[in-house]
């Protein structure tokens, strides 16, 4: 990768990083969400 486009495309760059960082930190968010509550729920079936 060659450093000719960074100042052409840095906006766009750092906006799809910026997004790619709030998508996955949201997914990382639910996916820990899920877990709880896929685990209360078990929890709450076998007591």
């Amino acid at each position: 990768m060659t450093n000719e486009n960074e100042t052409g495309s840095a906006n766009e760059l750092t906006f799809g990083e910026t997004l790619r960082a709030v998508a996955g930190g949201w997914l990382m968010i639910l996916s820990w969400v899920a877990l709880i509550v896929f685990a209360g729920i078990a929890l709450t079936r076998l007591l």
